[in-house]
């Protein structure tokens, strides 16, 4: 996640990002921490915060084509299942 991110100070309740609620968050890598869930309600997204997400390839390339610029690195690497 980079600086200045509409995803930074979000919550992880429910282990969705506010927006794609078909996208899950399946870890937040921060530094050498990493948060699986069921993630605490206390957690928020914070820059250069890893997220690690599954969808469909189409929920995915959704979340790549209206945030790109909030995330830095963006890679999608992994076997998304077929919508």
């Amino acid at each position: 996640v980079d600086y200045g991110s509409k995803f930074v100070g979000q919550e992880m309740q429910n282990s969705t990002i506010k927006g794609f609620k078909d996208l899950t968050v399946r870890m937040i890598q921060r530094g050498e921490h990493a948060f699986l869930p069921p993630f605490d309600e206390s957690l928020v997204i914070r820059p250069r915060d890893i997220l690690v997400v599954s969808g469909t390839k189409k929920d995915l390339a959704q979340l790549y084509a209206k945030s790109s610029e909030d995330l830095a690195n963006t890679s999608a690497v992994g076997n998304a299942e077929e919508a």
